[in-house]
């Protein structure tokens, strides 16, 4: 049966602006293994090979909660801490899309 992989790590927001975040993370439990990605408790991206991702399309001055887990051969691991990210004000001159 194996083990679950273990959860990925220092996990934080590397860019962000009004309507995305950019997300980085850590993960020493070998290969094989993808991500699936949770904002607010809601699965919104999953196989993701990379130890980053880009979430677009959010709303300006609000906070979002993220947590990443790994899955290794349909096994999922626990959910890193949540981080919470603010996106930014629209800046005055700004238009929203």
């Amino acid at each position: 049966m194996g083990t679950h992989p273990v959860k990925p790590q220092n996990v934080k927001s590397t860019a962000k602006d009004a309507t995305s975040v950019s997300l980085a993370w850590a993960y020493d439990g070998g290969a094989n293994t993808t991500f699936s990605i949770y904002r607010d408790d809601k699965k919104i991206v999953e196989d993701i090979e990379e130890m980053k991702y880009k979430d677009e399309g959010l709303k300006a001055d609000t906070t979002y909660s993220y947590q990443i887990v790994a899955v290794t051969e349909g096994r999922e691991s626990e959910k890193n801490d949540p981080l919470q990210v603010k996106t930014n004000p629209v800046e005055s001159g700004d238009k929203p899309k």
